[in-house]
């Protein structure tokens, strides 16, 4: 993950906040890794004409992906606090 915001404290901020986010949804089960899995998920159920193509992309603040990291934070807020973020950070 990269963040690029205007000042270096805001980037360090954003990858601090998501990489604790993506950090407490694991610890509660997400699998965080299952995209790498389905090809061979599929391959093991006789799927026989699997391909794989990865994406990457951008997420400008406001947007979609943004926002769902937005909304975690928001779900996640009281287990986030408890992992040494402080409200302001938050």
């Amino acid at each position: 993950m990269s963040a690029h915001a205007p000042a270096d404290s805001d980037n360090d901020l954003i990858t601090r906040v998501v990489h604790i986010v993506l950090d407490v949804l694991a610890g509660r089960g997400v699998d965080l890794h299952w995209g790498d899995k389905v090809p061979s998920v599929l391959l093991a159920n006789g799927f026989e004409q699997v391909h794989t193509r990865w994406v990457a992309g951008t997420w400008a603040g406001g947007s979609a992906g943004c926002r769902l990291y937005g909304d975690n934070a928001t779900q996640l807020r009281d287990r986030l606090l408890a992992e040494d973020l402080s409200h302001d950070e938050l």
